[in-house]
């Protein structure tokens, strides 16, 4: 089977798949001589993608560090609330007086690692995704307020519903895709 080099970090991976294992780079084919190909290029479409606007757009802008990229990006019919998964982390965007002020977006960053389940809910045109997050206990926990030490599940909701079971699928497989590449393989 064909292996391919990762541009960033150069590790190899097989051809199949669409991301780096060790950094979660995209993998692209090496151009092949016209004469070799069999057919038209296959090329990876992202359904489940939908750009952030607005104040929400500047502050992911704001929170996006060097080689990473956006893979998966939601936000409410209002734009004042969203999130973007990257290559790294999940970041959940409030904008306006969700933060408690009035100009400024405020950004929330979620380690895959740290993400225990990924749960939607779809009523009509409008849908809501929650990110039940472990503890420093290391056990899931629902309805606990935020304070130091803990994090509270991220509710999303007012997103738009025909788009939410996509992402919420798309999510799980990033998530699970962590926590496969931190189990050592035997």
């Amino acid at each position: 089977m064909e292996r391919l080099k990762c541009p960033e970090c150069g590790e190899s991976a097989f051809a199949t798949e669409p991301f780096c294992p060790a950094c979660g780079a995209t993998l692209k084919p090496q151009e092949q001589d016209d004469s070799q190909s069999q057919g038209p290029q296959v090329r990876f479409d992202t359904p489940v993608a939908h750009p952030l606007t607005g104040g929400l757009l500047e502050a992911l802008r704001g929170e996006l560090k060097e080689k990473e990229r956006v893979l998966v990006s939601l936000q409410n019919q209002t734009g004042t609330l969203g999130f973007a998964a990257t290559n790294r982390r999940v970041l959940v965007l409030r904008a306006g007086t969700l933060t408690g002020a009035y100009s400024r977006a405020a950004c929330r960053e979620l380690p895959y690692l740290s993400i225990a389940e990924v749960k939607h809910q779809s009523v009509g045109a409008l849908g809501k995704l929650q990110f039940m997050v472990r503890t420093l206990g290391g056990k899931p926990e629902v309805g606990v307020r935020g304070r130091m030490g803990k994090i509270v599940p991220e509710d999303l909701p007012g997103m738009p519903g025909d788009r939410v079971l996509a992402v919420a699928e798309a999510l799980r497989q990033l998530v699970a895709k962590a926590e496969a590449m931190q189990k050592p393989t035997p």
